[in-house]
């Protein structure tokens, strides 16, 4: 018989593991007007709305089905009128500036004055890993071509 207590090379080479756990369970109930008026009076996705009421967006979803709230597609909660173009962002329901894609709309017109073509701007910011507005998709050079011409025609609208 082999007496477990004594370490040998075996037992060094598979370690003890102990693995602690806290598990907090907590019966948040949601009314069913706070979800009406986050949900569809102020047009919050359920990831927004899991985040004000420190709750899970799982959670959520079952009591929109509970509460016979219908459920919309998923990326079709916001106001169609409103139309975020690159460099703006939504926040509270109102078009506000994105700073940091108004930096790269910036750095595409600086580009665009030194030379480089819609394409070359394109091959830079896939380079660089910059995010588009489609998260996943690479830049194309008709999208900075778009976006270039927004801008510039939007600076001679101001002048």
């Amino acid at each position: 018989m082999v007496d477990p207590n004594i370490r040998c090379a075996k037992n060094v080479l598979k370690p003890e593991l102990a693995i602690i756990s806290n598990t907090y369970i907590t019966s948040q109930t949601i009314s069913k007007a706070v979800l009406k008026q986050k949900y569809e009076v102020e047009q919050l996705s359920l990831r927004q709305i899991a985040k004000d009421l420190s709750s899970s967006k799982t959670t959520i979803r079952n009591y929109l089905i509970k509460f016979n709230i219908p459920i919309k597609e998923a990326g079709r909660n916001r106001d169609p009128s409103i139309k975020r173009k690159y460099g703006e962002k939504l926040l509270n329901g109102k078009l506000i500036e994105h700073k940091q894609e108004r930096r790269v709309i910036d750095s595409m017109l600086e580009m665009k004055e030194e030379g480089l073509s819609y394409s070359a701007i394109a091959r830079v910011l896939n380079q660089m890993k910059v995010k588009t507005k489609t998260q996943g998709k690479s830049w194309s050079w008709a999208t900075v071509r778009r976006i270039i011409l927004r801008e510039t025609t939007k600076d001679e609208k101001n002048e």
